[in-house]
């Protein structure tokens, strides 16, 4: 036998330490004590085989903390990054408009007033008719994205329409996912939503309720956090097999002491139908403040009762969807790209009137990855939880450039989200 590569232990208290493996996601907590006794053991496992710490070995190997000596974890890992990336999924993210009914101050897009055409329509549609042909395609997922995708609910019927019919004819798999703010939903919408195989909905809460109505907001709307919570209620009831996601997009100032409270107040009848998932505001530092303020919010959510949604939850099988050798991403004005966090007018490709993709330049960030690239990712403990930079990142290497890690500390981000992951796994 042999220890993981991926075993990490991360301090939780003055008194205690959390043992994870980042592999398996499986965790146990032991005193600082003991810790030393703990490594000692898995430093020279062979050693206790024979003797009374048998069961706690036998313990340690169900969990993959120390495996046979024939197993290659970086193998299994990579086996599995080219499983998901070659995977038959066509995942088509749409975005309907640029244009948004709220003027959120973190958001990366520039709300032009561009919305897609039922000329660009019938480009998609043909795109998905010849790609799912010439690609073997078992199962296309169209994601809508803006903007706000719903100003343009006309284009996502029409498409969808035709997707759903097509898939159905060709024996394709076939589901609708959205990214929303929620504000524009009504029973007539989430009806039609329904009809049309919508089953994945996130759903945008920028913190508690007086900071997220100081970031959304329009004319219209004075308080968009109440609307969109009861939204969120009528969808559970309309949609009830519905993956429905409450992302939480977080700062230092709007995760306070009384946020759980207010998200109860208006979801607590049914925490059993919703995931929350938290997300640090991209312009916002990490610091240790603000993770212990992120670490007490997730707990009290726990105790409540409600699903907190981790990257952990499952082996992370890239760090991003554009990894997938099927996944484009089309803009309102029918160019396209593979990822779609970035400018309309950067875009590299766009949609001929037969639903040809043509790259004016051709993406090459995917033709490597943290397997083929020289850096020191493949070494790092944390490997499973990251899956190395972005992409996008990797575009602007230089050919023979190694990868660099993109934490300042990520010591302090890894361990950090361990903690909060086995929050959510504790007894409530």
């Amino acid at each position: 036998m042999q220890k993981s590569a991926y075993n990490i232990i991360v301090p939780v208290s003055d008194s205690k330490n959390v043992l994870f493996n980042a592999m398996t996601k499986k965790f146990f907590y032991i005193s600082k004590h003991n810790t030393a006794a703990c490594l000692f053991m898995l430093n020279n496992i062979e050693s206790f085989l024979p003797d009374e710490a048998k069961g706690f070995v036998e313990k340690l190997y169900d969990n993959g903390f120390v495996i046979d000596d024939d197993r290659d974890e970086l193998s299994e890992l990579k086996s599995l990054f080219y499983e998901y990336k070659n995977n038959k999924v066509l995942n088509l993210m749409i975005l309907t408009t640029y244009s948004c009914n709220f003027s959120c101050w973190y958001c990366v897009q520039k709300h032009k007033g561009i919305i897609l055409s039922k000329e660009l329509e019938r480009k998609i549609e043909r795109h998905i008719e010849s790609y799912i042909k010439k690609n073997s395609i078992e199962h296309l997922t169209l994601s809508w994205f803006g903007g706000e995708p719903l100003l343009n609910v006309g284009s996502i019927s029409r498409i969808s329409e035709f997707a759903i019919d097509f898939c159905a004819k060709n024996a394709i798999g076939f589901n609708n996912a959205i990214t929303t703010n929620g504000s524009l939903l009504t029973a007539s919408l989430i009806q039609t939503m329904k009809d049309l195989s919508f089953n994945s909905f996130q759903i945008t809460i920028d913190g508690e309720q007086a900071n997220h109505n100081k970031t959304r907001f329009n004319d219209k709307i004075q308080d968009s956090f109440s609307l969109i919570l009861q939204n969120i209620v009528m969808l559970t009831k309309m949609i009830p097999e519905a993956d429905i996601t409450c992302r939480i997009n977080y700062t230092k100032n709007n995760l306070t002491d009384n946020f759980p409270e207010e998200i109860d107040a208006f979801l607590h009848s049914v925490k059993d139908r919703i995931t929350l998932l938290f997300r640090k505001v991209w312009q916002e530092n990490e610091t240790p403040t603000m993770d212990d303020k992120l670490t007490a919010i997730i707990r009290t959510f726990h105790h409540k009762g409600y699903r907190i949604l981790s990257d952990y939850d499952e082996i992370k099988l890239s760090v991003c969807y554009v990894e997938c050798s099927n996944h484009h991403s089309i803009y309102p004005d029918g160019r396209v790209d593979r990822c779609s966090n970035k400018d309309i007018y950067d875009a590299r490709g766009y949609l001929t009137d037969n639903g040809e993709i043509v790259w004016n330049t051709v993406p090459r960030e995917c033709d490597s990855n943290v397997f083929t690239r020289m850096g020191d990712c493949l070494s790092c403990q944390y490997l499973p939880l990251c899956m190395g930079p972005c992409p996008e990142t990797r575009r602007h290497l230089g050919e023979n450039e190694k990868l660099k890690c993109v934490f300042e500390d990520k010591d302090a981000h890894f361990q950090n989200d361990i903690r909060c992951y086995c929050i959510t796994k504790e007894d409530k």
